[in-house]
């Protein structure tokens, strides 16, 4: 009775602690990948809608701006969506520091060994835009003054 209760005591105990990546998400971090305040949706690759939900909300947390002078533009490299490949993201002067600190976390967070890569072309490009200030926030302009 003994052997059995410590069979079964082994038992449980290896049960309780195998595992794998503890998210049954193999390891790709775009499957489990999360941000406060968006929702968790997808249209081409993991929770790729909730990744640029999360890079407008830093985004937006930098922007504001009182006059053009206040905003410039920065490109962030090794995006794996290619959300700032086209148009880059404008922000605050003053705030680019610490956007690019926290965009680059968060692009690595649901970048790194991700097994899905966003893919196609630019229908606009940066060169036929500039930046400026529009309702107190710092935004891409096309030349004609169109968004």
């Amino acid at each position: 009775m003994t052997d059995r209760l410590l069979i079964a005591a082994v038992a449980l105990l290896a049960v309780g602690c195998s595992s794998t990546s503890g998210s049954g998400d193999g390891g790709d971090p775009q499957k489990s990948y999360s941000y406060p305040g968006c929702a968790n949706e997808t249209a081409y690759c993991p929770n790729d809608k909730t990744y640029f939900c999360a890079r407008d909300a830093i985004r937006n947390k930098h922007d504001s701006c009182a006059d053009a002078g206040d905003c410039t533009a920065t490109f962030l490299s090794g995006d794996c969506q290619g959300y700032f490949g086209c148009v880059p993201a404008v922000v605050n002067l003053r705030e680019k520091g610490a956007f690019d600190q926290e965009a680059l976390a968060e692009m690595t967070r649901y970048c790194a060994n991700a097994g899905c890569n966003g893919s196609g072309s630019c229908a606009d490009s940066y060169s036929a835009r500039m930046v400026a200030c529009v309702q107190g926030t710092c935004v891409a302009v096309k030349d004609d003054g169109g968004l």
